[in-house]
């Protein structure tokens, strides 16, 4: 994660990347930028917290071995947090441990088609989408919004204070470009 200071908005931004997740109540922004990947937004609408995460991939098992006693190392979950299927419990488990059990919603956003070679309904994107969903109706929080899919990349800022999400579409400059401008 990485701080910066917003002068335009008058407040600092946490650039979260990803494998990362992140809660506050602090008045600031949280900011990330998708592709294929995913950002789960979760705010607290009575208490004011507000959480994001960015993962990779749906999903991983993981085993735990009666050696290992079910723990695992530092440098092991945070690599499990590029995985939906943690990452989304662990950005719920952040959110109680500041005080949100109730009155949490949901804003799903990402999963964009920006590679050539996502064509199917069935690529990493897709998937990416799916899981957020189904683990946000196991836990019983309702999406109340969402901007997924398409062939554009996003970029998004959270305000905190107000549980607001800016999202900004980014288009390729060309056919074969990498590169990508701001709608």
């Amino acid at each position: 994660m990485h701080v910066r200071n917003m002068h335009r908005f008058k407040k600092p931004l946490k650039v979260i990347y990803p494998g990362d997740c992140y809660v506050s109540t602090k008045n600031e922004y949280i900011g990330t930028l998708l592709g294929s990947c995913v950002a789960v937004c979760l705010y607290d609408t009575v208490n004011k917290v507000a959480g994001m995460n960015h993962f990779v991939l749906p999903g991983k098992i993981v085993v735990y071995t009666s050696k290992r006693k079910g723990l695992l190392k530092k440098t092991e979950q945070e690599e499990l947090l590029k995985y939906g299927t943690h990452s989304i419990e662990t950005l719920i488990k952040k959110m109680g441990k500041h005080g949100s059990t109730k009155n949490i919603v949901a804003k799903v956003f990402g999963g964009g088609k920006v590679l050539n070679y996502q064509t199917t309904s069935y690529g990493i994107s897709n998937m990416n989408v799916r899981i957020a969903k189904i683990l946000l109706e196991i836990a019983d929080i309702p999406i109340i919004s969402e901007d997924v899919g398409g062939n554009v990349a996003r970029k998004l800022l959270f305000d905190v204070s107000s549980g607001k999400v800016y999202c900004k579409h980014l288009k390729k400059i060309e056919k074969n470009d990498k590169r990508f401008m701001m709608e």
